[in-house]
């Protein structure tokens, strides 16, 4: 799908939405919500994020879709009691702890480069931030995985629209429209109850973004979920991913005022475009009891947890991407 391509979908998506002009009601893009949540059944589940994890892929199921959401890897505060960790679908269990685009790969919405698209529906913050000031520092995070020179991965902007895209979002009763026109789509700042909801009480107060990893299934083998491999890498195909920030924190740029909540809006984006890039968490994270600081060995823009502004990537998120990027398109 070329640029142009993407603008009449999303226009047609605009018109469809404000009623202007739509020829298929808009309910109909988005299942009910007796056909895709069964949260309250599968909350039985240990593990919220995997309960929702399974009424998510219930509802792609129903619709017939060849992609389940496949990994959920989250961010924390830095003084959060849990660290970010990386959630896996239950049913395929963590034999392949790897996930892939693989160019040329005709079922995603691209086949040789990477592409993103910001939603601007959501882009403003509680804290005052106006969504073209969001959207530029999600623009400049790109840029700089991007500019590793290790690798020539063309990552292709497709563009910032104000349309509420989301297929979690959509999938637990938030709004959005599930619909797909990027690799990575950075779904916009979402309000607590959205965290909450997806990670169970609390969320809210810990997560301060996720990225959500759709991977291609084996239509064939249904109704067992087999994730493909079709390039034999031992990596899942990745379908695409979605990045949500969370609107309960407090959200700036470029500003980090001691004793002070404020999350910078480049610096997040910059780790979550990371694991949309196909990185995973790195490094560890250890508290100091006499102070109750904590540490990170080494710091990183892809360890689990925020520690204060990071606009750069160091040696590790370097040597992260350049061994997931460098021999692309043949990796």
């Amino acid at each position: 799908m070329n640029r142009r391509a993407l603008e009449r979908m999303v226009i047609a998506l605009v018109l469809c939405m404000t009623a202007v002009a739509c020829s298929e009601d808009p309910a109909s893009l988005v299942s009910t919500q007796e056909e895709t949540l069964r949260l309250q059944g599968a909350r039985a589940s240990s593990d919220p994020v995997q309960a929702t994890m399974e009424g998510i892929n219930a509802a792609l199921a129903s619709e017939g879709k060849n992609y389940r959401l496949g990994v959920v890897e989250f961010y924390t505060a830095g003084d959060s009691d849990e660290q970010g960790r990386t959630v896996f679908f239950r049913d395929v269990g963590n034999k392949q702890l790897d996930h892939h685009f693989i160019a040329g790969d005709e079922r995603r919405t691209t086949t040789e480069d990477i592409s993103f698209i910001v939603d601007l529906f959501d882009g403003g913050t509680a804290s005052g931030l106006t969504a073209a000031i969001t959207d530029a520092a999600i623009n400049r995070a790109m840029q700089t995985w991007q500019d590793v020179t290790c690798s020539d991965i063309p990552v292709t902007d497709f563009g910032s629209f104000n349309v509420d895209l989301g297929f979690v979002q959509s999938l637990v009763g938030f709004g959005g429209i599930p619909a797909v026109f990027a690799d990575i789509t950075h779904a916009g700042f979402l309000p607590g109850s959205f965290f909450d909801a997806v990670f169970g009480p609390g969320g809210s107060a810990s997560v301060l973004a996720f990225t959500s990893t759709f991977v291609f299934i084996d239509p064939d083998e249904l109704p067992d979920i087999v994730f493909t491999d079709l390039d034999n890498n031992r990596k899942l195909d990745t379908a695409f991913r979605e990045i949500y920030y969370n609107d309960a924190f407090f959200w700036v740029i470029d500003q980090n005022v001691p004793g002070f909540p404020d999350i910078d809006v480049e610096t997040v984006a910059l780790h979550e475009a990371g694991h949309g890039l196909s990185q995973a968490h790195f490094g560890k994270a250890f508290l100091t009891n006499s102070n109750g600081k904590l540490h990170f060995s080494p710091r990183a823009v892809m360890n689990a947890a925020y520690s204060g502004i990071q606009q750069e990537i160091n040696k590790s998120d370097n040597a992260g991407h350049c061994t997931i990027w460098a021999k692309w398109p043949n990796s």
